[in-house]
């Protein structure tokens, strides 16, 4: 007689296919390891600012939110792989600065009232965010033909760090090569082709965050000038631009290796945004 499942002989035909169990157990495991260095001078000279580098590593075992991977039952270490949620690498500078111009300051000190209102009281401040990419995992849509119970990943032909650690689109566009193995305008790729479903008896070599998606630049930078009315008063005018250069940061690529939109990066990353200027004023007295 024929097998339901041909894909699946001999195993299919003589067992059947396996029904679904359900497991409850704390069985799940996590750590989080970091370097932090910070780096701060305190309001001197008019400037002070903070700055704080930061080395981090954390994994889990994961079974949700991370594409088609399933939690395996047989050996939880399959999915056991980098938080999704953590950059490796995170580098963040604040600082204020007065600028040095005016009346008591060290450029053009000696200048008069009307004069000083023009050069004096402007104060630059800047907030930047310079960190690496978010891991991510591949999966794969159409695996049911040859997994029963299991992962729902990917074999990797070639080099995984060969595409995801290299490449830098700068708008909307293919972040790895897919499985018909065309590189499809590829900003960035692995050094072969995806194998289309695991074998039979295989989880797929494509592990837990083995990827790395863009990396994130952020510059957020605003100008104020304070004008004084006798000893009481005092008029703010701000000019602030989140995003000052403008710069795409990208969110992950669509990790379906078999799925027509496969590799195709369309949004931003969240809490991104692109340039965006900010008007305002502030009356004190």
């Amino acid at each position: 007689s024929a097998y339901p499942f041909p894909s699946v002989a001999p195993y299919g035909g003589n067992f059947g296919w396996t029904g679904g169990d359900r497991k409850q157990a704390a069985d799940l495991n996590s750590k989080y390891n970091a370097l932090q260095i910070q780096a701060e001078k305190r309001f001197s000279n008019g400037l002070q600012f903070q700055s704080s580098y930061t080395f981090q590593h954390a994994i889990q075992t994961s079974f949700s939110g991370v594409g088609f991977a399933r939690y395996v039952n047989i050996d939880p270490k399959i999915n056991y792989g980098p938080n999704e949620s953590y950059r490796n690498h995170v580098f963040i500078l604040s600082q204020v600065y007065d600028l040095p111009v005016g009346k008591g300051k060290k450029w053009v000190s000696d200048v008069g009232p009307l004069a000083n209102a023009i050069v004096g009281g402007w104060t630059l401040n800047t907030a930047t965010n310079f960190s690496s990419g978010l891991p991510w995992t591949a999966g794969l849509h159409d695996c049911s033909a040859s997994i029963d119970q299991g992962p729902c990943m990917p074999d990797v032909v070639g080099s995984v760090k060969a595409g995801t650690r290299s490449g830098d689109p700068k708008g909307s566009g293919y972040w790895y090569q897919t499985t018909n193995g065309v590189s499809l305008d590829a900003l960035g790729k692995t050094a072969g082709s995806w194998g289309q479903t695991a074998t039979l008896d295989g989880f797929g070599n494509a592990g837990i965050g083995a990827f790395r998606g863009p990396k994130f630049f952020n510059i957020n930078a605003g100008l104020f000038k304070t004008v004084s009315f006798g000893e009481r008063a005092k008029a703010q005018f701000q000019f602030q631009a989140f995003n000052f250069f403008n710069h795409v940061n990208l969110a992950l690529p669509d990790r379906c290796v078999d799925c027509s939109s496969g590799g195709s990066i369309t949004d931003l990353t969240p809490g991104a945004q692109m340039r965006r200027l900010q008007f305002g004023l502030k009356l004190s007295f």
